[in-house]
């Protein structure tokens, strides 16, 4: 009875759940889902991780290439993301372009990237005006269920701490670069910017972490990107509905909360992952 009732009546089916204080899945309001991470899981790559917030499950490897940096940023590298939503992830999505969901995922990682300076690419700089590190980081959704966006900065995040790049150098005959055997080299992450997606259902509720049949309910949601030591990095909403300014301190906790659980999460699994690959070479 009740599965007939949510297929025939999904709005009001939610209503009655949020309206006292609890979702369908058991979660409260303001609870995200469980987070997985597992760095490594590409050889082939730089850097990888497999991460799943839910059932939504994004992969990302990373490939470190040569690159000349250009115009007034000699002394820079380069990162760039690129997000693909599979068509095993969803029956909605078809083989083809990339979607514009796609699209606007890949442009805020770029922009992250950009805004939140949490890598410094100068330390990509390899011999200012002659060889740099490009890393392109291709990014791929295998099951989207609610919360693309958080679930792809994680993804990120993760595989850029798990990176090991080769020492390089310019040769001075050939004027080419040249890399060694050793993988030593490791990005230092500055402010961790985490993606907390929220659902506005009613114009009222604020369903944290959104699962893919809440977003479809929600009149609006919007992402809080924050650190792990309080920093807002941005705030991107899309929908009607107005956000509830006297909610957005409860909204900017929780999500400073869950970007300090996120960093704790990578910085373990990264840390163990090191020592496996220790024990492994010894």
């Amino acid at each position: 009875m009740a599965e007939e009732f949510k297929r025939i009546q999904p709005t009001e089916y939610l209503r009655r759940f949020v309206s006292q204080g609890v979702r369908p899945d058991g979660r409260s309001l303001t609870e995200s889902r469980s987070i997985s991470v597992n760095v490594g899981s590409i050889t082939t790559a730089d850097g990888s991780a497999l991460v799943k917030v839910g059932n939504t499950t994004v992969i990302c490897g990373i490939k470190g290439e040569f690159a000349v940096p250009g115009g007034d940023k000699s002394n820079e590298g380069y990162i760039v993301p690129n997000f693909e939503l599979s068509p095993v992830s969803s029956p909605h999505v078809r083989p083809g372009p990339p979607s514009e969901e796609a699209q606007v995922i890949s442009h805020f990682l770029s922009d992250l990237i950009k805004k939140s300076s949490f890598v410094n690419v100068e330390d990509l700089c390899i011999e200012a005006g002659k060889l740099a590190w490009a890393l392109y980081c291709d990014l791929v959704c295998l099951d989207s269920d609610g919360s693309l966006t958080d679930a792809s900065v994680i993804a990120l995040l993760s595989a850029l701490s798990s990176m090991r790049l080769p020492r390089a150098q310019v040769n001075e005959d050939t004027g080419l670069g040249e890399v060694t055997d050793t993988r030593d080299v490791k990005l230092q992450l500055n402010d961790f910017p985490v993606a907390t997606t929220f659902g506005l259902f009613d114009g009222v509720y604020g369903l944290a972490d959104p699962s893919n049949e809440e977003e479809s309910l929600c009149g609006a949601s919007f992402i809080l990107t924050t650190s792990d030591n309080g920093l807002l990095f941005g705030c991107n909403k899309s929908g009607g509905a107005a956000l509830p300014s006297q909610d957005l301190p409860s909204y900017m906790t929780i999500a400073v909360n869950r970007a300090k659980a996120v960093k704790s999460l990578i910085d373990t699994v990264c840390r163990d992952s090191d020592s496996i690959n220790s024990i492994r070479s010894s």
